[in-house]
């Protein structure tokens, strides 16, 4: 059996180093670690009302918020920081939730699907509740989806 010196090579590497010339900057570095000021906030927040209010090329309503953030480049977190930090991007960003569950609700009445049901449930806290209720020994169900 071979033995080897643990000290020998320490430090080395089969890689090249790096120049300060050839740096790789991501297509999405001016969007990933960007400091965003107040007036693009309120920008964006318009660009997605605008979103939401235009149809996709299909015709159809835009519904997903996703589809908004990757048409972007930016991740669905950072909505959510804007909306805290943010009033007018917290009251345009509630308006377009507003907007998604009533979309979502009125394609729930009219496809033969669970997943507007599912997504409202995921997204909107939409949630089935049972009330059992005893009456004269019987057990009444009530079910509602709020």
């Amino acid at each position: 059996m071979k033995q080897t010196n643990k000290k020998e090579g320490k430090g080395k590497s089969d890689s090249k180093k790096r120049t300060g010339q050839n740096i790789y900057i991501g297509k999405l570095e001016h969007v990933f670690n960007k400091k965003w000021e107040i007036d693009e906030i309120k920008a964006l927040a318009d660009e997605l009302m605008d979103w939401f209010n235009t149809a996709d090329e299909t015709g159809k309503n835009k519904i997903w918020l996703r589809d908004f953030c990757i048409s972007k480049g930016i991740n669905r977190q950072r909505l959510s920081e804007f909306e805290k930090n943010n009033e007018y991007f917290k009251y345009i960003y509630s308006l377009c939730n507003m907007k998604q569950e009533s979309i979502l609700f009125k394609l729930g009445l009219t496809v033969k699907s669970s997943m507007p049901i599912f997504a409202l449930k995921n997204i909107a806290g939409w949630k089935d509740q049972s009330e059992v209720i005893t009456h004269e020994g019987v057990k009444l169900i009530h079910d509602d989806i709020i």
